[in-house]
């Protein structure tokens, strides 16, 4: 194909990969488009939808908005299948971006070598690549696979961080969430002026305050119990034993409920449990569209995150900025150095304890349990900070100067 011209008055060509279907990327996709640009946003099909995906009457014609849906098992907890359908999901990436023609390609949450290809795409047709990091993705595996699969995924986990670094070396701008990756990606990069940090931030206007008794508490016996919510993904970066001792120590509270709102093995796992141990406080439930996001927090009393701490490195949990929107007070089980530690500690929107610290964390529920003032402060906190910080149109603009750039 030839390399594709940029559309009239300096608009251009993006293609927006983000693999996980996030809120955030689609939010830029839809601000990108209405500042005239050609934006097509691709997404991973197989993944529970997380941001809304689908048009609007809103939404600009510049805009197209496709999931690539693989055929075929998705196997996330099972190695050759994963990486058989991130290979595959990977080509056909590189097929809708040799197909679109972009002028600039921006990459977020891909996994490693699903991303390969998309790079070797954009280098093939000189085109544009913009690698949005969220996650040092070849970093995680690294250290997951050679403490997993003793001998060879130590060379495995080596294979995968070269990857990743040989396509922080071929990009042309590197955006990344926080400051703390800077020192793993700055001596790969070719420049350092490649460099950019924007942090992950959530659509604010998609998150409006409602009621704490609404349709969707209703529906899930919600609205008249004091409701401790996770919500999100229950991967290798965290652990579900702190949630299920959490509700072993409220069991006997019948006002109270820890309500999980996820999938996978984290969730399974605690579905056991909850059987094994008879935990009707111990609420299950399915990941939720989006569109119900501002029920979901609104029901909720207070809002968890965890994270692992050898996690704390390479990994920002993005579900937060999300809570942030809920005017509720926050709980969190993460590294003190991790950057959504340090936003909550700063604008003191709730209690950070130690990873895996299960005393302190129950410790913490407590006090955030009996202290209905103290939640209301952490609560406003919070959403001040995303009224003042989660501002699309002075993101944006970050993104269109970096898009624009000819360094």
């Amino acid at each position: 194909m030839e390399k594709a011209s940029t559309t009239s008055q300096g608009r251009l060509k993006i293609l927006v990969s983000d693999y996980g279907g996030y809120p955030y990327p689609i939010q830029l996709s839809r601000w990108l488009a209405r500042q005239g640009h050609q934006v097509l946003h691709i997404y991973n099909d197989k993944e529970p939808p997380r941001g809304i995906l689908a048009r609007d009457e809103k939404d600009p014609a510049s805009l197209e908005i496709q999931g690539i849906n693989i055929y075929g098992e998705f196997g996330k907890e099972d190695f050759l299948k994963r990486r058989n359908f991130e290979v595959r999901f990977g080509k056909a990436l590189a097929q809708k971006a040799t197909s679109f023609q972009p002028d600039v390609i921006i990459s977020a949450n891909a996994p490693v070598e699903t991303q390969f290809f998309l790079v070797m795409t954009a280098r093939k047709h000189r085109t544009r690549f913009i690698y949005w990091i969220q996650d040092l993705r070849g970093l995680a595996a690294f250290g997951i696979l050679r403490r997993k699969i003793p001998g060879i995924g130590f060379i495995i986990g080596l294979y995968y961080l070269w990857l990743e670094r040989l396509q922080m070396y071929w990009s042309d701008q590197i955006i990344l969430i926080t400051e703390a990756f800077q020192p793993f990606v700055s001596k790969w990069v070719r420049d350092e002026r490649l460099i950019h940090v924007i942090p992950n931030w959530a659509p604010l206007e998609e998150l409006p305050i409602v009621s704490e008794k609404n349709s969707w508490a209703e529906e899930h016996k919600l609205e008249h119990t004091f409701n401790i919510l996770f919500a999100g993904v229950l991967g290798m970066k965290h652990n579900p034993d702190l949630l299920l001792k959490l509700a072993l120590h409220f069991q006997d509270n019948e006002d109270i409920r820890i309500v999980v709102v996820s999938r996978g093995p984290g969730t399974d796992w605690l579905l056991t449990q909850k059987q094994s141990y008879s935990l009707n406080n111990l609420v299950l439930i399915d990941f939720q569209p989006f569109e119900l996001m501002p029920q979901i927090i609104a029901s909720s009393n207070i809002l968890i995150s965890i994270l692992e701490p050898e996690a704390g490195i390479y990994s920002v949990p993005s579900k937060v900025q999300t809570y942030l929107c809920g005017k509720k007070p926050l709980l969190l089980s993460v590294p003190a150095d991790n950057l959504i530690a340090r936003i909550v500690k700063e604008v003191n929107a709730g209690i950070i304890v130690p990873p895996n610290d299960i005393n302190a964390f129950i410790s913490a529920a407590e006090i955030l349990v009996n202290d209905p003032e103290l939640c209301q402060k952490y609560g406003r906190n919070a959403r001040a900070y995303a009224e003042e910080t989660f501002n699309i149109d002075k993101i944006g603009r970050k993104f269109d100067k970096i898009i624009s750039s000819n360094i």
